[in-house]
């Protein structure tokens, strides 16, 4: 099973995505913010139960989504990325590790974007 750290300052968003992922059979975990998430995944990586996908929002206060997959890519550069964007002109195509998807979206497509980042590798 796939472990998702979902991060998210829209709380609705957060957790609508998470029922979605988990009832898709993913394990999630979720923050509102990047400074705590990256606490979560330096501690993942610390107990061998390392994440799969980091699927973030872009801007957030404090450490905004760019800097969290920064760190998390360097801390674990196996680590897929997936960010999520209400900013029409970030939602561009990422590298092959990193790929990126407009907000709103429906819970459907993003499924469907996780499932295949995730089966890229």
């Amino acid at each position: 099973m796939a472990r998702i750290l979902l991060v998210d300052d829209d709380l609705s968003l957060l957790e609508f995505s998470s029922k979605a992922l988990e009832a898709n059979g993913y394990e999630v975990e979720t923050y509102d913010n990047g400074l705590d998430a990256f606490q979560s995944f330096q501690n993942a990586i610390k107990e061998n139960k390392p994440y799969s996908l980091l699927l973030t929002d872009i801007v957030m206060p404090g450490m905004d989504g760019f800097e969290l997959a920064k760190k998390v890519s360097y801390s674990a550069p196996h680590t897929k990325i997936l960010f999520m964007t209400g900013f029409s002109g970030m939602a561009a195509k990422g590298s092959d590790n990193q790929k990126i998807m407009s907000k709103p979206f429906h819970l459907k497509d993003l499924i469907t974007q996780v499932e295949n980042i995730l089966d890229d590798g």
